[in-house]
């Protein structure tokens, strides 16, 4: 294998990773902002 091979798969690695917890940060914040919503809607 040729060391740019391994590099371009290292970076669609970590462009992955970092996709993937920023999708995973904007369905918690609307997860977190549904919730409070509730909460407000109960009092």
């Amino acid at each position: 294998m040729k060391l740019s091979i391994v590099l371009a798969v290292c970076a669609i690695l970590t462009w992955l990773m970092v996709y993937g917890v920023k999708k995973m940060m904007e369905a918690d914040e609307k997860y977190r902002s549904a919730l409070k919503a509730k909460k407000q809607g109960h009092h």
